[in-house]
């Protein structure tokens, strides 16, 4: 049986960034895709997705990617996600 691939979540604001990201780990990930922060947020946080493993672009709409990540480190999740 094979083996599940693990989820990467690529958290960009321009379209072509994560179009380049999404070919390159494709083969090796289930990719999920975030416009911005606060999208990358509401899925980090949906207790139904598991994301393994996050890039995140700094500067973008919304909610910045420094933003999140202070978030992230107040809840406690910056503890076991990469």
């Amino acid at each position: 049986m094979a083996e599940e691939k693990r989820t990467l979540l690529i958290v960009d604001d321009v379209e072509l960034n994560r179009a380049i990201l999404n070919e390159i780990f494709c083969k090796s990930y289930h990719i999920i895709e975030a416009v911005n922060g606060k999208d990358a947020l509401d899925i980090i946080t949906d207790k139904e997705k598991k994301v393994d493993l996050v890039l995140l672009d700094l500067v973008m709409p919304v909610l910045d990617g420094f933003g999140l990540m202070e978030i992230l480190r107040e809840k406690g999740i910056l503890e076991h996600l990469p």
